[in-house]
Parts: structure tokens; C-alpha cells; sequence
């Protein structure tokens, strides 16, 4: 009996953030259509900077799909790799 290989899957968050943008309009949601080093113009409600503000919004869109994605390669006992800009701490 051969044994099986196992694959192992990665996932970069720009990719996430590209498909989403395929998904959601940019008239509903601004912040995940603009470039991240440009978040800061789109930031209007916070007394923060704007430009951190601007990067965490788009870390939770991000990190909602690759909770999902994790979870489902952990279910399957299949190894992941993560990568990219929008792996915020909080996420991680």
C-alpha cells in the first residue's frame, strides 16, 4: 500500500484581498478596494492614525476568510502555509 503525500497549502493574503474585491462592490466597501498604503484617504471616523486604522480594517476582512480556510485545512489534517501583509497580531 503506497502512503498517501500529504499537500501542503498556501494562501496569501493578497490573494484573499483580491478575490473579496471581486466579490464586494467598491461603493460598499471603500477600504477593501483601496491599495493598503493608501487606506489613510478612505479612514473618516477615527481619532487614531488613520493610516493604522486603515490596514486593520482590511486585516479583519482578510483574516475572517482565512480563519475559515485554516480551520477547514485543520479539519482535513492538511498542512498550511499563511503569508502576506494583512497576517495582523491580532490574527495570528
Amino acid at each position: 500500500m503506497r502512503a498517501k503525500k500529504k499537500q501542503l497549502k498556501n494562501l496569501s493574503t493578497n490573494s484573499v484581498l483580491e478575490i473579496m474585491r471581486l466579490h464586494i462592490r467598491k461603493q460598499d466597501d471603500p477600504i477593501l478596494h483601496a491599495p493598503t498604503y493608501e487606506t489613510n484617504e478612505i479612514v473618516t471616523n477615527s481619532n487614531s492614525n488613520k493610516v493604522i486604522t486603515g490596514y486593520l480594517q482590511q486585516c479583519k476582512h482578510v483574516s475572517k476568510y482565512l480563519e475559515t480556510f485554516v480551520k477547514t485545512a485543520f479539519g482535513n489534517n492538511q498542512s498550511v502555509i499563511l503569508e502576506g501583509m494583512h497576517l495582523s497580531p491580532d490574527f495570528i
